[in-house]
């Protein structure tokens, strides 16, 4: 029996432990993610703000050879991010609301239960204001993906997150998150 107990002990430690070290991973993924969206914003800016904009244009590659996407999210030579692979757009407003923006495209964003999804638009929500960001895309607009238009409650980004989530996962396709900030 005593030896049972300690089994069971040492169970429980290991077990939190692995807990708290999958937390503290899954914490700094969000958090790292954040602040690469910041960085990439601000110096989408920087690079951009003497330049005529393009009506709609994949600016990836002169983003990543301009070093302006921070080197946590630079995976041999390309914009990655924990989840997959990104993409940098810009445009001029003729083919979006906003007038002049940056959209980050986050692929292969589906963590199954639309935790990341929460967390990563709750982080980007407390700051939108701050940094021009106009919609969160949870998912594919062509398949009715809802978008999440910032400063906004908890409630409003967990049903746009789960609702993307099960349309994504229906269409069979990997989730897709996109952040639109203006220039």
């Amino acid at each position: 029996i005593e030896a049972a107990i300690v089994l069971v002990v040492v169970g429980l430690v290991v077990g939190g432990i692995w807990s708290a070290a999958n937390n503290l991973i899954y914490n700094n993924k969000i958090t790292s993610m954040k602040m690469d969206t910041l960085a990439i914003i601000e110096n989408t800016r920087n690079l951009w703000k003497r330049m005529p904009l393009p009506t709609n244009q994949d600016v990836t590659n002169s983003m990543v050879a301009a070093r302006a996407i921070p080197n946590s999210s630079i995976k041999g030579g390309r914009f990655q991010t924990p989840y997959g692979e990104g993409a940098i757009k810009i445009g001029d407003g003729s083919s979006a609301p906003e007038k002049g923006w940056v959209a980050i495209y986050y692929y292969g964003f589906n963590d199954g239960d639309s935790k990341a999804c929460v967390d990563l638009s709750m982080a980007l929500n407390t700051v939108s204001s701050n940094y021009g960001i106009t919609r969160i895309l949870t998912g594919s607009v062509a398949i009715g993906s809802p978008e999440i238009y910032p400063p906004t409650d908890i409630k409003t980004i967990e049903n746009a997150c789960k609702t993307a989530a099960t349309l994504m996962n229906n269409a069979g396709i990997p989730q897709l998150y996109v952040v639109i900030a203006l220039l």
